[in-house]
C-alpha cells in the first residue's frame, strides 16, 4: 500500500511516519499505481527536504556552539574573538598549541602587572626587550599587543640562551614551547 510505500522511503531517510498516517495512506487503494508513484516521489522529496533542513539546523548549532567557544576563550584571555582567532589559525603553522600561546599571554600579563606596580625586575625584563608596556598616556597597553612586541623582540636576540632566560621570565614554563614564535617573531 501506499502508507507502507512511504513509511518505507521515510525510514530509509530516517524519518518517522505516524503509524495512522500509514494505515490511512494504505486505505486509498482506489489510486491508479501511476498516481500513487507520483505521490510517493513527492512525498520522498519532501521528506529529502525535511532531512535537508534538520541537516542545516544541526550545522548552524555546531557554528554557534563554536562561536560561543571563541568568545568564551577570548574573554578568558581577556582579548578580542578577532585576536583570538588569528592564534588559533596560526597555531598550526607555527606547531605552537592556542591553550600554551594563551598561558603564556597570561603569565606575560601578570608580568606587566608586576612591572606596573613598581616591580624593578619586571620593569627590566621589558626595558632589556625595548617594549613598552604603558601607551603614551601611562595606561597599559594591550597585553596582546605587548605579547607580540615580546615575540618579536626575543626573535632579536642572538644568544639562545639569554633569549630563553628572558622568555622564561616573562612567560613562564610554556616559553619553552612557544620558542617556534619567538625564534622567527610574528
Amino acid at each position: 500500500g501506499l502508507g507502507d510505500t512511504v513509511s518505507d522511503l521515510a525510514g530509509k531517510l530516517g524519518i518517522q511516519i505516524p503509524q495512522g498516517a500509514t494505515k490511512a495512506l494504505n486505505g486509498m487503494s482506489s489510486l491508479s499505481k501511476g498516481t500513487v508513484v507520483a505521490m510517493s516521489a513527492a512525498v520522498a522529496g519532501v521528506m529529502a527536504l525535511v532531512k535537508t533542513v534538520k541537516q542545516l539546523q544541526d550545522e548552524a548549532l555546531e557554528a554557534a556552539a563554536r562561536a560561543d567557544d571563541i568568545l568564551a576563550r577570548s574573554a578568558q584571555m581577556n582579548i578580542s574573538a578577532q585576536q583570538y582567532q588569528a592564534l588559533q589559525y596560526a597555531s598550526p603553522f607555527v606547531d605552537v598549541d592556542v591553550d600554551t600561546m594563551a598561558g603564556s599571554l597570561s603569565k606575560l600579563t601578570k608580568a606587566m602587572g608586576d612591572a606596573a606596580s613598581g616591580s624593578e625586575a619586571a620593569q627590566a625584563k621589558f626595558s632589556e626587550l625595548g617594549v613598552s608596556i604603558t601607551n603614551t598616556d601611562g595606561t597599559l597597553r594591550n597585553a596582546y599587543d605587548v605579547w607580540l612586541d615580546t615575540m618579536d623582540a626575543l626573535s632579536g636576540i642572538a644568544n639562545e640562551t639569554e633569549r630563553d632566560v628572558a622568555a622564561q621570565e616573562l612567560l613562564g614554563k610554556s616559553a619553552a614551547e612557544l620558542a617556534p614564535i619567538y625564534r622567527q617573531g610574528t
